[in-house]
């Protein structure tokens, strides 16, 4: 978020809308490369079977691969990419170093080690701030620098997780690879087209509006991305190695209680900040971002619904990763990326950037949907409607304060700040009138916040 605050006021839209697009292929490059691993990894690193060194070894050769093409392209692609040609290097670099992370990560994530997992990304994250910063102002005078930044952040990280885990790299054995590689690979097509899910409207918002726009977009979009996540993807993440760990093959209800647990803790906290996060748009974009990047505040309120219900869904279809459905997988991300497409061009042409968001809330929808159905199948995803009862009605009255804080013109930064504050807590008190709300639940769900980072 610091890291935001500062190169939105150092660099104007146009630079920070290709810095956006840079982002774009180093995050579709590295879940091309690695994505499969990562899946993997959360899949069976809780079984018995040791697979570390074999996942080590297998890091190892890919960012050798990767460094080599990257070396290829370096001698006869740079000329061609124009203003891009400053983030070539380090994209390259950020890709291995990117891949490897989230492989090292997903390590610890499947052991439960949730306070190494926080140490782990904040240090990555404070190494891409500082680092990015000192060569984006002191050597370049690029905004690139913020990817070089990125890119260091990850390969120390990476270097202070396998040290961390203290295995051989080098040892290889076959027939782990292939267990990985009969679950990981056939997840490429679904990583790859929740990747362009994520990241496709950046690409059409360039070439329909322009790259201030991806800017402008892109800079609001984060703002969320960055806190939302944080309260809806560690329960998420917290849930998976403990569905993973309980499946016996054929013990469904019992997972499809334990999927609707978690579900339930979803909704109480998720819906919260949710609507938290589209009262204090406004203001939060006032204060973070530079002035160039202020109206883009509109697109928050729409793209918090659309993360809670993409995020909310990865529980949902939690039945079609222990049938190893990945097919079914890549069917619904595929339909979910064709409505994010052509509502972007049918949507950007006259709304711009707001359009775009409009897109992304459609597609988050309709994967929703499909997790649901698709779950009857499989472990059937409930949901208590006694909970959805009383979070619609909780969420409601935050959303209600929120708006009357909008109302209040003499003050527009800090009535919605305020309206935000008092709403929340407006919502916790009526969820507790409801009896939704137990202390030992709250502890519990909160306990699960605090051990991921997302």
């Amino acid at each position: 978020m610091l890291g935001l605050v500062l190169f939105t006021r150092l660099f104007d839209a146009a630079a920070y809308g290709r810095y956006s697009l840079a982002i774009v292929f180093v995050t579709v490059s590295a879940t091309a490369a690695f994505g499969w691993l990562e899946q993997a990894v959360l899949r069976f690193e809780s079984d018995s079977e040791p697979i570390v060194p074999t996942v080590l070894t297998v890091v190892l050769l890919v960012g050798v691969g990767i460094a080599v093409v990257g070396a290829i392209g370096a001698v006869w692609g740079t000329p061609r990419l124009g203003a891009f040609r400053p983030f070539y290097l380090a994209a390259v670099v950020a890709v291995v170093g990117t891949g490897s992370f989230r492989v090292c990560r997903a390590i610890f994530q499947a052991r439960l080690e949730s306070g190494r997992v926080t140490l782990y990304t904040a240090t990555r994250a404070l190494l891409k701030l500082g680092t990015g910063l000192a060569i984006s102002v002191l050597l370049l005078e690029s905004i690139a620098g913020w990817l070089w930044g990125a890119a260091i952040g990850s390969v120390v990280g990476v270097a202070a997780m396998v040290a961390r885990l203290d295995a051989q790299v080098g040892e290889f054995d076959r027939d782990t690879f292939r267990k990985l590689a009969r679950y990981g690979v056939p997840m490429i097509g679904w990583l790859f087209g929740l990747t362009l899910l994520t990241f496709v409207d950046r690409v059409l918002i360039e070439l329909l509006a322009g790259t201030a726009a991806v800017g402008i977009y892109s800079s609001n979009y984060a703002l969320v991305q960055t806190g939302l996540p944080l309260v809806l993807s560690p329960l998420v993440q917290a849930a998976h190695p403990a569905i993973m760990t309980e499946w016996s093959g054929d013990n469904h209800e019992a997972m499809r209680g334990l999927i609707a647990e978690y579900s339930r803790y979803f909704l109480l906290l998720g819906v919260g900040a949710t609507v938290f996060a589209g009262v204090i748009s406004r203001p939060l974009s006032a204060l973070v971002l530079g002035r160039a990047f202020h109206p883009g505040y509109v697109i928050v309120p729409i793209i918090a619904p659309a993360l809670f219900l993409w995020n909310f869904a990865m529980l949902g279809h939690k039945g079609l990763e222990l049938a190893e459905s990945t097919g079914t997988m890549t069917l619904g991300i595929a339909v979910a990326v064709l409505v994010n497409v052509a509502g972007n061009y049918l949507l950007i042409p006259p709304y711009g950037y707001v359009g775009a968001a409009v897109a992304t809330l459609s597609s988050s929808t309709v994967y929703a949907g499909f997790a649901f159905v698709t779950s009857f199948r499989t472990v059937r995803w409930t949901v208590s409607k006694r909970a959805i009862a009383h979070v619609a009605v909780a969420g409601g009255v935050m959303a209600g304060i929120g708006w009357a804080g909008y109302l209040v013109d003499a003050t527009p930064l800090v009535a919605p700040l305020l309206a935000g504050v008092v709403g929340f807590g407006a919502y916790a008190g009526v969820l507790v009138a409801f009896g939704e709300i137990e202390g030992d639940e709250l502890r519990k769900a909160v306990g699960e916040i605090g051990g991921y980072d997302w």
